[in-house]
């Protein structure tokens, strides 16, 4: 069996996976469509380990295919910028405190907002990295991070979208 830093494989697995899928979730906001994207990075994983690749590379690879398939997949579908009469109100989450509050309001953004929030500001990727990556100019990257920055604080302060 294999062991990953003090983990059995099957617990490593299921630490690459949920990673994976959080991260997809992030960028898509939607359950089916992370659903798919990580199961098509398990499936490239499962390709490499096939074609005699180590186990422990396609772990740490699965994250990495997981977000660059939920990208080809807001692609595919159009990366809307939004405006701010388009944003989703997040509903008030019971006991989680503000940080479910951001969470909802980050899936709240409209796709290309949320895309590039979450590649700059979770994945920690650099503005050309994520222009490339969502075929959009460097400098729509800046813009529409600092319009999701906007609409992340309004949302907080309990303002309304509009105003941003």
């Amino acid at each position: 069996m294999i062991r990953t830093s003090g983990q059995t494989a099957d617990t490593a697995f299921a630490t690459a996976l949920r990673s994976a899928y959080a991260a997809a979730f992030r960028l898509l906001a939607d359950e089916a469509e992370a659903g798919a994207a990580t199961l098509a990075a398990v499936e490239a994983a499962s390709r490499e380990v096939a074609n005699g690749g180590p186990e422990i590379s396609a772990l740490r690879e699965l994250r990495r295919v997981a977000l660059h398939e939920s990208v080809a997949r807001l692609r595919s579908r159009g990366l809307r910028s939004g405006t701010a009469s388009e944003l989703r109100r997040p509903a008030a989450s019971q006991g989680a405190g503000g940080a479910r509050m951001t969470f909802d309001a980050v899936l709240a953004l409209p796709d290309a907002m949320r895309a590039v929030f979450v590649l700059r500001a979770v994945e920690r990727l650099e503005d050309d990295r994520v222009a490339r990556l969502l075929g959009l100019d460097e400098s729509d990257v800046g813009r529409l991070f600092v319009a999701a920055v906007a609409a992340l604080r309004a949302s907080e302060a309990g303002g309304e979208c509009e105003n941003w």
